[in-house]
Formats: structure tokens, sequence, C-alpha cells
């Protein structure tokens, strides 16, 4: 079983693998790399969960189209996915969005990977799977707190796809030059860790509200400013499903 790994631009329906190669029309998307898969079910004593592990790409690879698709096959349980992205953003920071292909009417999965606001952010900040609260002074202990009683009187950023509530008081992430007068951040981006000298951005979500096509579901990074003169360096997306006990014996 494996994963194939595509590319493509979003705005030109053109691919390049090399920034010393020609731009190459493309009215399909081509495959520029396969990451293969590493696991299979490994069981977790201590969860009393069964995992089916995701993949990692053999090598990392330069990007330089700003959109990436890559598939990945279904789990029978899909409500815990463990996302992990790892990379090396682009020599000109900018956004890098994971979203997560949805049936309609169903609450869509997006998460901000990378932003050049929030990587070396140094607030105070409190999270849990859904999302991450930095506070430039804390106020809130947990997100629950936060959200039965929003600020009124601060300046709140939300992610782009975030729900603002019924809050007057926010700004768009993708509107902020800088965070001047902010107060809080609410964001689906979590502190990002080294690894092997890469960056690590990781997640759970619930991905059971996914489109699912010839048994696949199919993810998309968006890197609105990467381009053949700034690509993004991507070394692997692990998608890693947590599956309850019982199914192992089924």
């Amino acid at each position: 079983m494996h994963l194939c790994f595509y590319m493509t631009d979003n705005l030109q329906s053109n691919i390049t693998t090399s920034p010393k190669k020609r731009l190459v029309k493309i009215g399909l998307i081509i495959v520029i790399g396969v990451i293969f898969v590493t696991g299979a079910y490994l069981q977790n004593q201590k969860q009393q969960t069964k995992k089916v592990m995701g993949a990692k790409a053999a090598s990392a690879q330069l990007v330089y189209t700003s959109k990436a698709t890559f598939k990945t096959k279904t789990a029978p349980f899909m409500q815990k996915t463990f996302v992990k992205v790892s990379f090396l953003p682009p020599k000109q920071p900018s956004p890098v969005w994971l979203e997560l292909a949805t049936k309609d009417n169903v609450e869509g999965v997006s998460l901000l990977v990378y932003h050049p606001l929030l990587a070396k952010l140094d607030w105070p900040f409190i999270e849990n799977t859904k999302m991450t609260l930095y506070q430039r002074k804390p106020i809130y202990t947990s997100i629950d707190e936060f959200a039965k009683n929003p600020p009124t009187d601060k300046i709140v950023v939300f992610d782009d796809y975030m729900p603002r509530a019924l809050m007057s008081n926010f700004k768009s992430l993708s509107d902020t030059e800088n965070l001047d007068g902010v107060d809080f951040i609410a964001t689906t981006h979590h502190q990002l860790f080294e690894e092997d000298g890469f960056l690590v951005y990781e997640a759970m979500v619930d991905a059971s509200g996914a489109k699912i096509e010839n048994d696949q579901m199919t993810w998309n990074m968006f890197m609105p400013e990467v381009s053949e003169n700034n690509p993004i360096t991507i070394k692997g997306v692990d998608i890693t499903y947590n599956q309850p006990a019982m199914i192992e014996s089924q």
C-alpha cells in the first residue's frame, strides 16, 4: 500500500520540478513523488488503541508549486486522526495550510501549519486538540473559558477558517501585517518543534467527514507564496488513524 503525493499549481495549471527546467503545462495532476507507507496495524497497549500508521517520504523534496495534493487510504475509525508535517519554510516566509476535502454540509478541516507571524511568537498560550490561544497578557486558563466568555474590549485575531462566534472585535489573520494592538490570537496552528533539522507541526483532527472516492481521502496543502524562486522543502506528511481496541478483534 502506498500514498501518492501530487503537486499542482492552482493558478496556472502547470508544474515545475526544478528551477532549471521549463514550466510544463498540464491538464491533469502529475505525480512527482511517492510516499511509501512505513507501517501497518500496530497495537498500543497502554492507550488500548490500534493504529493505522501513516507514511513518510523516502527523502525531502523541494516543492515549487502553490498547491500540493496527496491521498490516503481510509480506515474504519477516523475520528482521531493524527497529522504530522515535517518541512522547512520558504526563504520568503508565507502561510502554509493543510486542508482535508470533506463532504458537503460537513464542517471542514483546515489547519494552519505555518505562519510567519506565529513562527517565533513568544506569547503565553493555551491549547486543546482543536486550537491554540495566544495571549499577550494571560487572562484565560482554558479554551472553554475563552469560548464561553470571549473578550469584548480586546482585539482578537482569528485564522481565516475559524468560527468567530458573534464577536465584532476580531481581525482575520490574512489581513494582519503585524501584531501591534492585538491581544489574542485564536488559531489552528500548534507550536512547532524541531526534529532532524526540520520544523514539525502536529495536530489531531476528526476526519470522519472526509469525502471518500475509491476508498481514498484527499488532502491539499496550500502555499500561496511558494513559487519556482521561493520553494518549500517537505520532508513528509504522516497520517495516523487511531483505532479503538474493539476493532482489533474484527
